[in-house]
């Protein structure tokens, strides 16, 4: 096996600790509520020869419901990714995760796979934390209450979309006026779209 499908299979037994989380497309995901799925993503990137492997890690939630209206407006396929996350940084860690193992720093392989899953560790701790603290499950409303705002690119529509299922088209209007983050950008045709949509 390479040092790619030794850290993946590792990867997936480690689901088998975590209560109620699957391994599923190289990320752990948890379904908590028909609402929305929690996601915790190493962003594992391989590489063969030398056979190294680099993580940008992150925690976030996807909503089924906002990427069908996405969808639907935009024409695009359903995505499977993270509908809101937040990037999980090294100075966030008790215990630092290393960006990349290089195999052939370590004794041998399954040592260098050790290391990986220790990083895992401290990032799938940190990672079910943040989610804990910042998402409400107690109701669909509260969830889309605790969404963080997001202000720039997709995720401002995203997140449009997230107040228009509150009822709040002030807030689109408010965005389309330019109200909100007029330096940031704004995929402006598509959130009108979004107003169109819930007005």
């Amino acid at each position: 096996m390479t040092f790619k499908a030794d850290v993946l299979a590792a990867a997936k037994l480690k689901a088998e600790e975590l209560e109620d989380w699957k391994f599923v497309s190289k990320r752990y995901r948890y379904r908590p509520t028909k609402f929305c799925d929690l996601l915790i993503d190493p962003s594992w990137n391989f590489c063969g020869s030398p056979a190294w492997v680099t993580t940008v890690p992150d925690a976030g939630v996807y909503i089924k419901e906002v990427e069908d209206i996405l969808s639907h407006l935009s024409g695009l396929p359903l995505r499977r990714t993270a509908t809101f996350s937040r990037r999980i940084r090294i100075d966030d860690l008790k215990n630092p995760f290393s960006l990349t193992v290089y195999a052939d720093d370590f004794e041998n392989r399954e040592k260098a796979v050790a290391q990986v899953m220790r990083d895992l560790d401290n990032i799938i701790e940190f990672g079910q934390a943040y989610l804990r603290k910042q998402y409400c499950l107690d109701s669909k409303e509260s969830f889309y209450l605790s969404v963080p705002e997001e202000t720039r690119g997709i995720w401002a529509t995203h997140y449009c979309i997230v107040r228009g299922l509150l009822g709040d088209t002030d807030y689109i209007k408010r965005v389309l006026r330019r109200e909100i983050d007029p330096e940031g950008y704004q995929e402006l045709e598509l959130i009108g779209k979004v107003l169109d949509y819930f007005s």
